[in-house]
């Protein structure tokens, strides 16, 4: 994945010298880079990347290998440091990133399991779920219900989805953008 600013790709938006883009991990890390025409994004790590917005919130569902439970957890990006990769979900073993979303109002689909066998579903709106706490918080368990399954996350919000890219290659220039560049990654 190389940035450009051929409108080749998606769009991420339009950059100033001040602003980065932010690219959040399938391993349950994110990281702020510069949008410079040389970086490279594999799109195999990457579960979203765009414009950064500071006001935006990361409401993520994540498996605790530690405690071994599913937890739902909201937060704003603190750090400012780029090129640097901070872990949101934790090191413990067995912890895993299962979704994330950058939309104001969540709500998560999951299913589950009755002791008698029988499947059922349900929905959770995830700001009244939980509310929003720090990157290094460890989040809301989900309780009360065995063996979950088939999280999906149902956007609620008006506007332009952010993404979720997939894998492409390629891209050009090794150029800085100057002021209110126009950036599509592909």
């Amino acid at each position: 994945g190389r940035l450009n600013t051929n409108n080749q790709g998606s769009f991420l938006g339009s950059f100033n010298t001040d602003n980065s883009i932010l690219s959040i991990y399938k391993d349950g890390s994110y990281e702020q880079t510069l949008p410079e025409l040389s970086n490279r994004y594999n799109f195999n790590e990457l579960i979203n990347i765009n414009k950064f917005d500071e006001n935006a919130t990361v409401s993520c569902i994540y498996y605790n290998g530690k405690n071994k439970s599913f937890y739902i957890k909201r937060f704003k990006i603190e750090t400012s440091v780029k090129n640097k990769r901070f872990s949101f979900i934790g090191d413990e073993r067995g912890s895993k990133l299962i979704t994330i979303s950058l939309f104001s109002n969540p709500e998560l689909h999951f299913n589950y399991r009755l002791l008698n066998g029988t499947k059922k579903s349900k929905n959770i709106l995830i700001n009244d779920f939980v509310g929003i706490k720090g990157w290094k918080s460890i989040g809301k368990k989900i309780i009360g219900y065995k063996k979950l399954s088939a999280f999906k996350i149902i956007e609620k919000e008006l506007g332009d989805p952010i993404e979720t890219k997939k894998n492409n290659d390629n891209f050009e220039s090794n150029n800085k953008p100057s002021n209110s560049q126009k950036l599509s990654l592909f």
